[in-house]
């Protein structure tokens, strides 16, 4: 009789622990869950004022640079750089170590912009034309990045994520 006890004890010890295990596992699932929507609701409301008043190819655009997919999920954010010049203005993406000149040789490959120039040897790439801006009649071009005029070429001055570079004539 004793050793039918023990083993009902024994029962309802083990019982005791599973239930106690359910009750701790149960909200760590439920936090996992409210957070993930929490983060689907932020991603959310950060898209949707970039995509309203625009068309569908733009919101298409602004989703792909926010980096939010269809499913919500959160992809690789890439750099880019801002164009600006004579009006225009466009993002380029970019490398790790890609130059001014890089940049806008592939938004000129991309069809963003034109622009002319001529190399240096020892010097670097000397932008001559870029839009509707041409250097001449004592004026010359000249790049500003992030609203400081650069102290280097186009052809050596590195890019980083979310610079800005706009031409003026001077």
């Amino acid at each position: 009789m004793k050793n039918m006890y023990n083993k009902k004890i024994i029962g309802i010890l083990v019982l005791c622990l599973i239930c106690i295990g359910f009750i701790f596992a149960i909200p760590s699932k439920i936090e996992t869950i409210q957070i993930t929507q929490d983060i689907e609701k932020d991603i959310k409301e950060v898209v949707k004022p970039i995509t309203d008043n625009t068309n569908d190819k733009a919101k298409i655009s602004a989703k792909s640079q926010v980096g939010v997919t269809s499913s919500s999920s959160i992809e690789a954010i890439k750099p880019v750089a801002t164009l600006k010049l004579d009006g225009y203005v466009g993002t380029v993406e970019i490398g790790e170590k890609t130059t001014v000149l890089e940049a806008m040789q592939k938004a000129a490959q991309n069809n963003q912009i034109t622009f002319d120039g001529k190399e240096y040897p020892g010097l670097g790439f000397f932008v001559t034309r870029v839009g509707s801006l041409v250097s001449g009649d004592g004026k010359n071009l000249m790049y500003y990045v992030n609203d400081k005029e650069a102290s280097v070429g186009v052809s050596s001055y590195v890019l980083s994520d979310g610079d800005i570079i706009e031409w003026k004539l001077k």
